[in-house]
């Protein structure tokens, strides 16, 4: 016997499904709920100048505070003068930002963006190499997460931890307190030189 067609009695715009069955079969789409934006948020923007580019880029995620106090991202912004990037940028951040807004996980955006590497060739960013600027975004990303405690920070290997407790115990020796970096979020901004000087970066 051939099966009744089905009946789509709402606009898809979503992935939740539910059946019913009667005389034929009636498929019920629901949109899942997005995060309402208020009008006013909190967030952070970061600076980074890609060697690649004559400008800097200033990268501002805002987030979302959720009813058990946490937070969440819930869009990306990138603003640059370099004008050659505004076609990815704008598409990027509203891909992101998009996905911020979706319940469910979202940490594996900056893995995902991490992989994208320039044909032409990465640079160094302090220490770090960056395999393209998208990456160097998803460095911020990570950052972000590890402020807001969705992230945990990366473990330090045990020659940086031993250069950090010398330094420590130096600093605590001359009555200093060792601050939290606003990078590596470490406790191990020191006064060196004239100048703040974290001692795990």
């Amino acid at each position: 016997q051939k099966a009744a067609p089905l009946k789509i009695t709402k606009k898809i715009v979503g992935w939740n499904v539910s059946t019913t069955e009667s005389e034929g079969k009636t498929v019920e789409v629901r949109e899942a709920a997005t995060l309402d934006r208020p009008r006013v948020v909190e967030g952070r923007t970061y600076k980074i100048s890609p060697a690649v580019t004559d400008s800097a880029m200033y990268i501002t995620i805002n987030d979302a505070i959720m009813d058990d106090g946490t937070r969440r991202p819930l869009e990306m912004f990138i603003n640059t003068k370099h004008v050659a990037h505004q076609q990815w940028i704008t598409a990027l951040t509203r891909m992101v930002s998009a996905i911020f807004r979706k319940p469910g996980p979202y940490l594996f955006v900056a893995d995902e963006l991490s992989q994208i590497f320039d044909p032409q060739g990465g640079y160094f960013a302090g220490s770090k190499m960056m395999p393209s600027v998208v990456a160097h975004v998803a460095e911020v990303l990570k950052e972000h997460f590890i402020w807001i405690g969705a992230m945990e920070a990366p473990e330090l290997s045990p020659e940086v931890k031993a250069v950090i407790a010398k330094k420590a115990d130096e600093a605590e020796a001359a009555g200093v307190k060792m601050q939290q970096c606003t990078k590596c979020f470490a406790n191990a901004l020191i006064m060196m030189d004239g100048c703040m000087t974290c001692t795990s970066c």
